[in-house]
């Protein structure tokens, strides 16, 4: 979102493109960017639908022409990836945002997949973007892709906090009961 919406628009034209509706792609689109979804994407493997994404990214990505493919996810990293370099796009960066081989909850032939995605994406990509060490340590350890990779950490902005009385009514709690409240908000797999 940053992204998109502070680049110069008097020097770039951002489009995005999405798997499935969402909170981001509503923003981007309030924010004017144009925002496209394609269904055939997927966050699980599903060769089938995989392999048709594959060629309707080739398909957009012969139309509209771009100069820059920015990619995130290892799944469509890969596919996004290669689906560029057939359509000839002359900039192709990958971020990489944790590497998902390494969630040993999938089935092993799953985190194969994802790996030689992953490995695929490295090789055809121009720009590696690790937003950790431990993904950077990873990724330049892959052969012949170690040249293309920069690490460029998370920003996160200055946290303003709340005093406790104003805390507590945001939340809907008693003002005046004792006690620690901890909350977070994550996605837990």
């Amino acid at each position: 979102y940053d992204l998109a919406t502070t680049l110069p628009k008097s020097e770039f034209s951002c489009e995005a493109l999405s798997g499935s509706p969402g909170a981001l792609t509503e923003r981007l689109k309030e924010a004017g960017v144009p925002c496209s979804v394609l269904p055939e994407l997927g966050r699980d493997v599903a060769l089938f639908r995989d392999f048709t994404s594959l060629f309707a990214l080739y398909r957009i990505f012969q139309s509209k022409k771009p100069d820059i493919v920015h990619l995130n996810s290892s799944k469509m990293g890969g596919l996004g990836a290669l689906a560029a370099r057939m359509a000839q796009v002359k900039t192709i960066v990958f971020t990489a945002h944790g590497l998902p081989q390494a969630e040993v909850w999938r089935p092993i032939w799953e985190r194969g997949l994802i790996f030689l995605a992953t490995y695929v994406t490295a090789l055809l990509a121009n720009v590696i973007i690790a937003t950790s060490k431990t993904d950077r340590t990873a990724l330049t350890a892959l052969p012949f892709v170690r040249s293309r990779v920069r690490l460029i950490p998370i920003g996160i902005g200055s946290v303003v906090f709340l005093d406790r009385k104003e805390s507590r009514r945001k939340l809907g709690l008693p003002e005046n009961e004792e006690g620690l409240y901890l909350a977070t908000t994550a996605e837990l797999h």
